[in-house]
C-alpha cells in the first residue's frame, strides 16, 4: 500500500510516510499509477470489481461523478468486458440543466461511458421535466425531491466513484456552500440534497444537486479518483491534518465504509539556484531558503510525467515550458510536497 506522505529528502519522505500511516483509517486503501496509466489501471480495477459484484449477487449499482477528470476512465471502462446488462449506472451529483446541455453530467456520461460495450447498462439520469422559466433555486429544490424518490428506489451503491476538486469538494458538496453542514451530517436521512451556491461560478452558473455524505457512506465500496499533483497535495494535507473545511476530509476520516484512494504518482523535482561564482560547476540546492527571502530556481525533470504546475508557498505556478523553466519564488521553506531530491 502506497501513502500520500512527502518530504524534502528520502529520509524526510520515509518519516512522513510512516507518520501518515498512523493517521490512515483501517478502511482506507491507497494506490497510485503513473499519469499515463492512471485512467486505464483505475478503469480495469472498476471493471473487475463490477464483474465480481455481478457474479456474487446478479446485478450491480454504480454511481459515477461528472466533470472532466473521469472522462479518460469512462472511455477505457466503456470498452471493457463487463456484464453491462446487469449494471445500473447513476450520478453522484448534477447541475440543474437539461440533459442535452453542455454542462450536464448526464450528457458527459452518455457521451463517454454509455457507449461501446457499456451501452447496454441501465442508465438512471437525474433531471426530469425541467422548467425553463422557473425560479432556479425553487427548481433545484423541486428536482432534488424527484431525485430523492428515484434514489430511494435504487438503494445503496455497490460501488461509488467520487472525484475531488482542488478546493476539496466531493460530489457537489462545496466548501462554505449553503446547507453544507446538513449535507455532511451523518444523521441525515436524505440521500440527496439541493446545493444552492451564493456565488455561481461563471464557468458553470448553475445550482447543483448532490448525494449526501450519509448516502455516500452507505455504499459498499467507495473509490476516490484524483489525478494530478495539486489534488494529491491536497489529499496529503487533508489526510495528515484533518481540516473539515475540506468536504473530502469527511470521507477520508471515517471508519464505516471501505475507501480506495487512487492517485497519480508524485513528480519529485530538484530545486537549485542558478549557477553562480560560488557554484561554478553546477547548481546549488536551495530547498530551504529563509522565509521572505527570494531566489531564482531551476526546475529539473526527474520523471517522464509532464510537470504542469509547481507548488510554491501554498500556490501553484505554471512553468514557462512543459519540462523545465525558471520561476521567481519566495518563502521556499514552505514549499511542499513535490519538492525533493
Amino acid at each position: 500500500m502506497s501513502t500520500l506522505g512527502f518530504g524534502d529528502s528520502s529520509a524526510d519522505r520515509d518519516a512522513a510516510a510512516s507518520a501518515s500511516k498512523d493517521k490512515v483509517p483501517s478502511t482506507l486503501e491507497q494506490r497510485e499509477s503513473p499519469a499515463d496509466r492512471w485512467a486505464d489501471e483505475l478503469a480495469d480495477w472498476i471493471a473487475k470489481r463490477l464483474c465480481h459484484i455481478v457474479d456474487r449477487q446478479g446485478q450491480a449499482l454504480l454511481y459515477v461523478s461528472g466533470g472532466s477528470s473521469p472522462v479518460p476512465v469512462f472511455k477505457r471502462l466503456s470498452q471493457l468486458a463487463v456484464p453491462w446488462a446487469q449494471v445500473t449506472i447513476t450520478l453522484v451529483d448534477e447541475r440543474v440543466v437539461p440533459d442535452a446541455h453542455p454542462a450536464s453530467n448526464a450528457r458527459l456520461v452518455q457521451e463517454h461511458l454509455l457507449v461501446g460495450n457499456a451501452q447496454w447498462a441501465r442508465w438512471v439520469p437525474w433531471i426530469q421535466d425541467l422548467r425553463s422559466n422557473g425560479d432556479p433555486a425553487l427548481e433545484c429544490m423541486a428536482q432534488a425531491e424527484h431525485i430523492e424518490r428515484s434514489l430511494q428506489r435504487l438503494g445503496r451503491a455497490d460501488l461509488m466513484l467520487l472525484g475531488m476538486g482542488e478546493d476539496g469538494h466531493i460530489a457537489s458538496l462545496f466548501p462554505r456552500s449553503q446547507g453544507l453542514s446538513e449535507a455532511l451530517s451523518l444523521d441525515q436521512k436524505r440521500m440527496c440534497a439541493p446545493v444552492l451556491l451564493d456565488s455561481l461560478p461563471p464557468q458553470a452558473p448553475f445550482h447543483r444537486i448532490s448525494v449526501t455524505l450519509a448516502h455516500i457512506l452507505r455504499s459498499r465500496q467507495l473509490v476516490l479518483a484524483a489525478s494530478g499533483q495539486a489534488k494529491k497535495a491536497l489529499l496529503a494535507e487533508a489526510l495528515n491534518s484533518p481540516d473539515f473545511l475540506y468536504p473530502v476530509s469527511s470521507v477520508l476520516h471515517q471508519s464505516s465504509t471501505p475507501l480506495l484512494v487512487w492517485t497519480t504518482t508524485w513528480v519529485f523535482l530538484s530545486i537549485s539556484t542558478l549557477p553562480s561564482k560560488r557554484s561554478p560547476n553546477g547548481f546549488k540546492r536551495a530547498v530551504r531558503k529563509p522565509v521572505n527571502s527570494t531566489c531564482r530556481c531551476w526546475i529539473n525533470r526527474t520523471s517522464p510525467v509532464p510537470i504542469d504546475k509547481i507548488w510554491v508557498a501554498r500556490t501553484w505556478l505554471t512553468p514557462t515550458r512543459p519540462w523545465e523553466g525558471t520561476i521567481n519564488c519566495s518563502c521556499v521553506s514552505l514549499v511542499s510536497p513535490i519538492w525533493g531530491s
